[in-house]
């Protein structure tokens, strides 16, 4: 196939015994290509290519060495979806967009470095990624999209651009094994669920620009100890930090309390809750704050 410049959608769609593929001149292949080829191993793809498109490689199961020419500018949905044996892909460094689900369930990744041209990460891209221990997102995206890592049970390290804006729903969610994360000067708000279960996830500094921190959002992270909270914080959503059995201080820098439930904070029963200066009897006077547990104006 080396001289073959374009193939159809769903062209091999389910070939059980392709084994091997390698095209020297594409510039094109449709949606579901190589769907479900459950023996592709190898794919050496060279040309004028300017996307992956969808499912192009859904499904295949023993893939584990790619070749991606360096004009590949989009990698379309579910593209390598369940590529189970995909153990490394070096990302194009002309690539602005990586489509949802693209490397979902990519259970042999490892490692992931997003070139600094992208601006588009969609939802579940990496989701269910079990052994990616590493990420580090060099462009210019605003959202980490709902459900964008969750499930990477082995991710210890993320590096995030300053232009991260949002964090979205269930982002980070049961990212075991995590202990840290700086979070982007530019960040606004944080989704619902986003860091759920991190249980390993010692301490969190919420960045200054943040309004907003959603329900769940740090629920069960069993190791958070330490929080300090941003000065333009308006809200923070139910159960946000509730079943933190180890947290014991939370640093708020904003004189106005912010709307909480009664459930924010449930079950964290040792925790010093810090307040700037002079501002005690606002917090004493509004009705969920003065039922935390213990409220000390700092120093």
């Amino acid at each position: 196939m080396a001289e073959v410049n374009k193939i159809g959608s769903n062209a091999f769609e389910d070939c059980k015994s392709l084994s091997a593929v390698n095209l020297e001149k594409i510039s094109k292949l449709g949606s579901g290509v190589f769907k479900n080829c459950t023996a592709l191993t190898t794919v050496n793809l060279e040309g004028s290519l300017n996307e992956i498109n969808s499912n192009t490689f859904l499904g295949c199961t023993s893939l584990n060495s790619i070749n991606v020419p360096a004009t590949v500018k989009q990698i379309g949905s579910s593209a390598f979806q369940k590529c189970q044996s995909l153990g490394e892909f070096e990302f194009p460094t002309a690539l602005t967009k990586i489509g949802s689900e693209a490397f979902e369930e990519c259970t042999s990744l490892r490692q992931v470095d997003i070139p600094n041209m992208v601006k588009e990460i969609g939802s579940s891209a990496f989701e269910g990624c079990t052994m990616l221990d590493s990420v580090g997102i060099s462009g210019f995206i605003t959202e980490i999209d709902n459900k964008t890592f969750y499930r990477c049970a082995s991710l210890r390290c993320v590096v995030l651009p300053a232009s991260v804006k949002k964090i979205g729903t269930k982002a980070f969610q049961e990212c075991s094994v995590l202990r840290s994360i700086d979070l982007p000067v530019a960040l606004v708000s944080i989704g619902d669920d986003a860091f759920e279960k991190c249980a390993s996830l010692e301490s969190i500094k919420i960045p200054i620009a943040v309004t907003s921190i959603g329900s769940d959002a740090f629920y069960e992270c069993t190791m958070l100890n330490r929080v300090e909270l941003p000065v333009a914080l308006k809200k923070i959503g139910g159960e946000a930090f509730a079943k933190c059995p180890s947290l014991r201080d939370v640093f708020l820098n904003s004189p106005t309390p912010p709307v909480i439930a009664k459930s924010t904070f449930k079950d964290v029963i040792s925790c010093s809750f810090w307040l700037p200066k002079n501002s005690k009897p606002l917090y004493m006077a509004n009705k969920d704050w003065v039922k935390v547990y213990v409220l000390k104006e700092k120093e």
